[in-house]
């Protein structure tokens, strides 16, 4: 996933639920300026073309953005947009459930459980 989360001022590590209002703000900023910013698009790509390598948490992220930017379009009267991101945001969710499904096979494999 390219960088699409800013370190919040004054933080050092910046915490995933900073990372993810960021990228929140952001996508509402691209709403306001009516344009998206081009990191997130290219990660919004990245995530549906190459996946995150078992990483939920772009997803999950970029899935948020999407529904909160549909919302905004929408109460703005932009329905073709606010459809157009939220059928982006659900993809990405259904994204993530595949890969947590991955997930749980690999461990169920790794962990000897036999299952009938």
């Amino acid at each position: 996933m390219a960088e699409c989360g800013a370190i919040p001022e004054g933080s050092l590590i910046p915490a995933l639920p900073d990372i993810m209002d960021d990228i929140e703000r952001r996508f509402l900023d691209g709403v306001a300026k009516g344009a998206m910013h081009e990191d997130l698009a290219a990660s919004i790509s990245e995530a549906m073309v190459n996946g995150t390598n078992g990483d939920l948490f772009p997803f999950l992220a970029l899935a948020r953005g999407c529904h909160a930017a549909a919302k905004a379009n929408r109460q703005e009267g932009n329905t073709q947009a606010a459809d157009f991101l939220h059928s982006m945001g659900q993809h990405l969710l259904s994204q993530a459930v595949d890969t947590l499904a991955g997930l749980m096979v690999l461990d169920v494999h790794l962990s000897g459980i036999a299952r009938h």
